[in-house]
């Protein structure tokens, strides 16, 4: 056992918020410290079995109906992407095949997640990447996000991409700000009131870019 562990608060706070929930039954503290204990290597075991048994692969067509369903949960949701309207699975099968790719993550048959990638802008700033991510809600805080985003930078760099750029990370989104910052991006602007959330709130957008080949890097410090 991990000494460590239960001289920590964090067994105190999982005491209390397991309580409140009605998933602890026992009222002693003491043997809670050992409920929580075990729970925490139970669902930590559980995590790193689900990353472990992950697939990703490029969508195909037999995809389309899941992906679509997934992507309208989150545009309904009305918390990260900026479509306000749901795709049909025909305007879905159309914009999926418009990416340059969309990989599609899976446990065991189970759709659990996905990203699109695709140039940021076109023209003479194609070289630069973006990419929107999606996770099953059910499947959400097992680490598949960070499996997404790293699967997402690798291949945006093999496909030739020097750069990468997301422009609209909602700044209520606070595991996907963390998240980029862990994996290299920096924040480089903000757009105060730029994305009004279903409820009519306008919350800030914030611009996060990383540089991928540093032989592309911009001359002028000045610059992202």
């Amino acid at each position: 056992m991990c000494v460590g562990f239960f001289n920590s608060k964090l067994p105190w706070i999982l005491y209390f918020l397991e309580r409140s929930r009605g998933i602890l039954s026992s009222v002693s503290p003491l043997s809670a410290r050992f409920d929580a204990y075990l729970k925490m290597g139970v669902i930590l075991k559980s995590i790193r079995r689900g990353i472990k048994n992950m697939k990703l692969r490029s969508y195909r067509t037999e995809d389309i109906l899941e992906l679509t369903k997934l992507w309208n949960q989150i545009v309904e949701d009305g918390c990260y992407f900026p479509q306000d309207q749901p795709f049909t699975p025909i305007e879905a099968a159309e914009f999926f095949a418009e990416q340059t790719d969309v990989v599609c993550a899976f446990e065991e048959t189970q759709l659990a997640g996905f990203y699109i990638l695709h140039p940021n802008l076109t023209g003479r700033c194609s070289h630069v990447a973006n990419a929107s991510y999606g996770v099953a809600e059910g499947q959400r805080g097992k680490g598949i996000g960070r499996l997404l985003v790293e699967h997402s930078l690798q291949n945006a760099r093999e496909r030739g991409f020097s750069g990468f750029q997301f422009n609209a990370v909602v700044a209520s989104n606070l595991a996907a700000i963390r998240l980029y910052k862990d994996l290299g991006f920096r924040e480089v602007g903000k757009i105060q009131g730029g994305y009004r959330q279903k409820d009519g709130r306008l919350v800030d957008m914030i611009i996060f870019y990383q540089q991928l080949l540093q032989d592309n890097a911009p001359t002028d410090e000045k610059t992202v």
